[in-house]
Order: structure tokens, then sequence, then C-alpha cells
């Protein structure tokens, strides 16, 4: 892997927006996101934030703007997408729509690579969700996490309930478990569908296109590209592995317990829809 790029920085100072919390321009209606953006409103101003993963799906997720908005000294988008992949031009218009400066970009920075700590700078509050569950290797990643944040983290997963009952069958996973997601076998598949479709209103179509079989090489989400890499895309040749479906489906003691391995106070937590934990951690 090359080293991470820095694609520069806006270095004007930014335009600090007064703190109302029922504001709409700092608020969501949903829960999820008004949950994480107040975390990081009651916490970031004086400090550094980076937004590790925040440019995919047109910047939906990014946490640059909360944090600049909040009084954040220094901020930085990071993305293991190539600098000339589309979103991160999506995300500058997203900037410059609400007239933020101040913030650096740095591309092609791999969460899971070893590497990742020394190549990129250390900052007082992370951010980093929609990420982890799409790891091969979340431990790595969790602990490069650990090894950015000064002070605090954000970060969640894709969580499995501990017991799960409804029309398809049972299923019971205890708090030490996590799920790997090409393992599942057929009865613990159909269960899943039926939750997800009660929980989420789910089809079980899109149960498999973030769980696939292992074996299936014309999912939209395979677990190996069978063919190869585009611009933008984050493997190189086919048999590369995919960074697209859910690898890992924890239990939420098991996700807290991932935190902790690492030294991490969880000082609050959300949940959504049974689906994801969100985990507001400080690092002491």
């Amino acid at each position: 892997m090359k080293h991470p790029v820095s694609m520069g920085s806006l270095n004007k100072p930014c335009r600090i927006r007064e703190r109302i919390y029922n504001s709409d321009t700092l608020l969501r209606k949903d829960d999820f996101a008004t949950m994480i953006n107040t975390w990081i409103q009651d916490h970031v101003a004086g400090l550094s934030c980076c937004d590790i993963g925040g440019i995919g799906l047109s910047s939906k997720n990014e946490r640059i703007s909360t944090a600049l908005n909040a009084g954040a000294t220094r901020a930085t988008m990071i993305d293991a997408r190539k600098g000339d992949f589309r979103e991160w031009a999506v995300f500058k218009e997203k900037m410059d729509e609400q007239h933020l400066q101040g913030y650096d970009m740095i591309a092609g920075a791999d969460l899971e690579d070893p590497r990742f700590p020394k190549s990129i700078p250390r900052y007082d509050f992370v951010h980093c969700t929609g990420i982890l569950y799409h790891l091969p290797s979340p431990v790595r990643g969790m602990e490069n996490l650990y090894r950015t944040a000064k002070t605090y983290l954000i970060v969640n997963t894709v969580i499995v309930p501990e017991k799960i009952e409804n029309e398809a069958g049972s299923l019971e996973y205890h708090g030490s478990e996590a799920i790997f997601g090409p393992g599942l076998t057929e009865r613990e598949r159909k269960v899943l569908y039926r939750h997800y479709q009660d929980n989420l209103g789910w089809p079980p179509d899109k149960f498999d296109k973030y769980v696939p079989a292992p074996d299936d090489e014309h999912a939209p989400m395979p677990w190996r590209q069978f063919k190869a890499g585009f611009r933008g895309a984050l493997w190189k040749q086919p048999g590369d592995l995919s960074y697209s479906p859910y690898w890992w489906l924890f239990t939420p003691d098991a996700f807290r317990s991932l935190a902790r391995v690492f030294g991490l106070k969880i000082l609050d937590e959300y949940w959504q829809s049974n689906h994801a934990l969100t985990l507001f951690c400080q690092n002491v």
C-alpha cells in the first residue's frame, strides 16, 4: 500500500455558528445522527478532530461540518479512497455550501494497515462510524482507532441481539460472540431474514446483499472481488477482499469488550433498532 496522501488544507478560519441544540443546521430528525452530533458538540470545542471514512454515500455521514461548527480547532477528513474518487469532490462541495474552511483531507489511508498510526497524525477527537463491520479484520481497525484518538472516540458496528425469536425460529448468541458473516448457516439466515424484516423493513434479498453466501460470485457485495478494480475502487485485482459486505455481526457485549481491550472507557452508547450499537469512548 502506498502511503496516505494529504490532499491539502483550507486554512482560512472557519465560521463558527451558534451552538443551539434545536437548530436544524446542527441536528437531524434521525435520532442516531442527533446523538452523534450532540456528543461532538458537547466535547469538541478547542480540540482537533478527524472523521475516518466519512466521504461515503455522498458524505451523508460526515462529521467535519459538525466539528467545525462546534468550535474544533482543526478538522481532517480521512478515507481509504484515493484522491481522484468522485466522493471527495462531493465532500468538498458540501463544505463549500456551508461556507466551511479550515479543514484538511487525507486520501488512501487504510484503517487495517499496521502502518496507519504512523502515517496519520493523532487527534483529540476521532469519529468513525459505518466502517468497522465492513473490515475483514476489525480488531486491527479498532487498534488503529485507539492509537489515533488522544481523548475521545465515536465508533459503531452492526450487532446481533443475544436472543432472537420469530416465526422463522430462534437463535441465541452468547455475549462473547462475534458472528462471522460468511459462516452463517441456512437456518441462521432464515431467522435473520425475518429479524431484519421485522425491525428494519428489509426484504430477504437485502440481507443477502449485505451478507451474501460465501461462494456467490454474482453478489452485489461479494466477500472477494471477481473483477478488476475501477477508478476509486478499494481493490486492485480479482481475488482481493471486499470492504462492502457485513463481515462481522457482534453481540453488544462482544463489541463493548473490544473497546475495553484497548483501555477505552465507554461514556455513553446509542442503540439503533437492535441493528447497530454506537459507543462514545474516552481514551484513558
